[in-house]
């Protein structure tokens, strides 16, 4: 999976839909797909912007989205992530850094992170 400098997410669809697109698109059937988002969601701090608009969402929320897509197939082994935090606010930078050092413990995934 990739996780590029500028998010890659549907801004009409809502938080929920994006995160299940991967899955939705490999047919997995939606009692698999909803634990699996609600999993992501929680893990990424995304949960209470489930319903909401992919368009209303603030920069590092959209970005929180992009790596949630990423993360939430089982048949990944490895994320690349191409610079995922030059568009986010320097202070929520570190945030973020600390969230993806908690990811890459938590799953054990390969992660390749250019800067």
């Amino acid at each position: 999976a990739q996780v590029f400098q500028f998010p890659v997410i549907y801004d009409t669809m809502t938080v929920y839909d994006n995160l299940a697109f991967p899955l939705r698109n490999m047919n997995t059937p939606e009692y698999k797909v909803d634990p699996k988002v609600r999993e992501i969601a929680d893990i990424l701090d995304l949960t209470p912007l489930l319903s909401r608009k992919a368009k209303n969402l603030t920069a590092d929320e959209k970005q929180k989205v992009s790596m949630g897509r990423g993360l939430v197939r089982d048949d990944v082994s490895a994320i690349l992530f191409d610079e995922p935090l030059t568009v986010i606010d320097p202070q929520l930078k570190w945030k973020l850094r600390r969230k993806l050092k908690e990811i890459h413990e938590r799953f054990n995934i390969t992660m390749i992170y250019v800067t």
